[in-house]
């Protein structure tokens, strides 16, 4: 029996005496929220705030904290992200979501090019991040303005596809290893959407 049967049939179990199959499994407990917002593309102030984070990253020689301080980039744009959904502004809303994917971009060039160590626990930490910040958007969605929230599903369709990107560098163990935390964000996006066609 594999990892992942068994892991689905131990999900199956759980399912039946908790809601959902999500009261008694949670595998983000503990994360990191996202950072307070600060200025946005909607501020005048925003392109000197730009500024200064690429001045902080061409002064990053070290590639852990230079991949570290992107990750706190895109971090950034997802809470910039849910000020203008609550602002109602689709068209900052949509360059801060390009600005977001070339975050994820430039932080997986320089993963692939990182030189010794382990290549899979660098992956491996990627991946987490980005299952993450999926949980992250899935969990605060229902607290937003349903008119304007699903502009959002952008940014779960750009974190999604850059976790299959990281997740395909992962040996099948490691991928197996992510199984639950993947269905708790499956789970969490459906209830979501399923709040939406309801219009909840």
């Amino acid at each position: 029996m594999t990892v992942r049967r068994f892991s689905l049939i131990v999900l199956s179990l759980l399912s039946l005496t908790a809601s959902a199959g999500h009261a008694l499994i949670n595998s983000f407990a503990g994360i990191r929220w996202l950072p307070p917002a600060g200025t946005t593309e909607a501020d005048w102030t925003y392109p000197a705030k730009r500024l200064l984070e690429e001045a902080q990253l061409d002064l990053t020689p070290r590639p852990e904290a230079a991949r570290a301080l992107l990750e706190t980039f895109a971090r950034r744009r997802l809470a910039e992200m849910e000020v203008l959904v609550r602002a109602g502004n689709a068209a900052a809303l949509a360059l801060t979501c390009q600005r977001y994917e070339r975050h994820l971009d430039a932080l997986e060039q320089r993963i692939a090019m990182s030189l010794g160590g382990a290549p899979e626990a660098r992956w491996l930490a990627y991946a987490n991040a980005l299952l993450e910040q999926q949980y992250i958007i899935s969990t605060d969605y229902l607290d937003l303005p349903r008119e304007q929230r699903t502009s959002l599903a952008e940014a779960i369709r750009i974190a999604s596809k850059h976790y299959a990107i990281a997740r395909a560098r992962l040996s099948t163990p490691t991928q197996e290893s992510l199984f639950f935390r993947e269905e708790e964000i499956r789970w969490s996006w459906d209830q979501a959407l399923g709040a939406d066609a309801q219009g909840l």
